[in-house]
């Protein structure tokens, strides 16, 4: 680290594994850190290399643009200190494959992410866990912070205790809203979303690039998403689709493709604890 540099600490926040949680209701309640706003997060860099503050925290919400994301923060801090938490990875890509759902998505679980022939809207390699601690060593001289969303729902002040360690931070418990950001969605709504996205396309919805334009058209379509998932709750049994969101035996396949990998992260994170 260069003399009189600041200390840099970055949450690469994977999507469904609470990072809007702690990025807005754990992170700013750090003591002895400046958490670089959310208002500021393209001007991140430049705010730090300023140096008006002795550390930094540094949140960034990523998932299959992850190297993107990192790659220039490691080119400006490349001794910075990676934390990233991780979820099991048939609940972790469930959880996003009903976000993508509600956001539109109009296929199966299977086209979402095949992991049979890798010809899926994700790459399977998403859920291989331990390409993205790879990454994260390749670009910056320290090891990651590895923490896991389980723990955090069963033991969150553990949880933060270790955040707050690595980050030579102080904080009162007492401090922290323990209620969730955002919650899971019916079930039942999603699956009424899913067909009624499939009668108009089979593919994502398109925006402009116009940015008043652009948020007029998402808003709409969440508006529309928020309804549809609304109404399933309203309406009888039998007049929604008999389907289930996702496959019982290939959630059982995704959890086989992932398993060794997952097995590999456990042992990582409890030989490099802190």
């Amino acid at each position: 680290m260069k003399e009189n540099a600041p200390s840099v600490y970055f949450y690469v926040g994977m999507g469904k594994v609470a990072s809007t949680y702690l990025r807005e209701a754990f992170f700013p309640r750090l003591q002895g850190a400046y958490v670089i706003p959310r208002r500021d997060r393209f001007d991140a860099v430049q705010i730090m290399k300023a140096g008006q503050h002795q550390k930094y925290i540094l949140c960034k919400a990523l998932d299959t643009n992850m190297e993107e994301g990192i790659a220039d923060v490691a080119l400006a801090f490349p001794d910075a200190h990676p934390i990233i938490v991780f979820r099991a990875p048939e609940s972790w890509i469930m959880s996003q494959y009903r976000r993508w759902v509600k956001n539109g998505f109009p296929g199966s679980l299977q086209t979402f992410i095949d992991v049979e022939q890798d010809q899926g809207y994700w790459r399977r390699e998403e859920l291989l866990f331990m390409n993205k601690i790879r990454l994260l060593e390749h670009y910056f001289t320290s090891r990651p912070l590895v923490l896991f969303y389980d723990d955090l729902r069963k033991d969150p002040r553990s949880f933060f205790d270790r955040v707050a360690r690595f980050t030579g931070c102080t904080y009162r418990f007492e401090d922290i809203p323990l209620t969730p950001r955002h919650t899971s969605h019916d079930e039942r709504g999603l699956v009424l979303r899913r067909s009624i996205r499939r009668r108009f396309s089979n593919r994502m919805p398109s925006y402009t690039r116009i940015p008043v334009l652009h948020w007029i058209q998402r808003r709409a379509l969440m508006l529309f998403a928020y309804f549809t998932v609304w109404l399933a709750k309203r309406l009888p049994a039998s007049w929604l689709p008999d389907e289930p969101l996702a496959d019982p035996d290939y959630m059982e396949k995704i959890r086989s493709y992932a398993s060794a990998d997952w097995m590999q992260l456990q042992a990582y994170a409890s030989a490099h604890q802190e």
